[in-house]
């Protein structure tokens, strides 16, 4: 297919923004591990006398008041997991289930990376550094990484810097502790909310990993799209 002149000049464009980049940062939870697989499985276990439909609406739920809390002052993670359960659970007027969210916790250092994280960022870092940019804590994301048996130049939680993403603050840490000016790092990540939008408003250059194929909001524009790693990979080589 033969592109017109306007075309060339955006794609031209387009793939200059790749050329001078030497650290690749990563969302960790839904674009290196499998985190839908893992929140369905915990809780359909947790939730057994509950109906798929119920806890269909109750995750939805669930996942809309824990970005509420984020949003809000700093707490820590798992303390974050139990109280944006239990306003979930009050929401619905269930009963409480109790220490949701330190179980929570728990299952999360054993969920599964995605099946081409290995092969894709074992090549990746030949070329560039590796980092991860995660509102995970400190010692679960390291035993994620240790899952994906990957070297991670960096690992950077927002527990180090006491905000959550989608605050600026932790990517202006990030920032500042890769020691690389932002036109030399490219983000990527399956969360639109949390990293897609911030890093936009940063003017941090961005692929937005979108494992399901959604639609994306027609507010937010990644600068790239690809459906996995494999894409990330095809994306870099131009």
């Amino acid at each position: 297919m033969a592109y017109t002149s306007v075309e060339n000049v955006l794609y031209t464009f387009r793939m200059q923004l790749l050329i001078n980049k030497k650290i690749l940062t990563f969302d960790c939870y839904g674009t290196l591990i499998d985190w839908d697989s893992g929140i369905q499985a915990f809780l359909k276990m947790e939730l057994s006398d509950f109906s798929l439909e119920q806890i269909e609406e109750l995750r939805k739920k669930w996942e809309e008041i824990q970005f509420s809390l984020i949003l809000g002052p700093y707490i820590p993670y798992e303390d974050l997991l139990q109280e944006s359960f239990q306003k979930t659970f009050a929401t619905f007027g269930y009963a409480n289930k109790k220490n949701l969210g330190k179980k929570l916790v728990k299952k999360i250092t054993a969920w599964k990376p995605f099946p081409d994280d290995h092969t894709i960022l074992s090549e990746l870092q030949k070329r560039y550094q590796l980092a991860i940019i995660s509102n995970g804590p400190q010692a679960i994301l390291k035993k994620n990484a240790l899952a994906m048996n990957i070297h991670f130049d960096k690992i950077l939680s927002a527990e180090q810097i006491q905000a959550y993403k989608p605050s600026y603050r932790i990517f202006h840490y990030a920032l500042d502790a890769l020691g690389r000016p932002k036109n030399e790092i490219l983000h990527i990540a399956a969360g639109y909310k949390y990293d897609i939008l911030p890093t936009n408003a940063l003017g941090i250059t961005n692929v937005w990993i979108n494992r399901k194929r959604e639609p994306l909001p027609t507010t937010i524009t990644p600068d790239y799209e690809v459906f996995d790693l494999f894409g990330l990979k095809q994306l870099l080589q131009g």
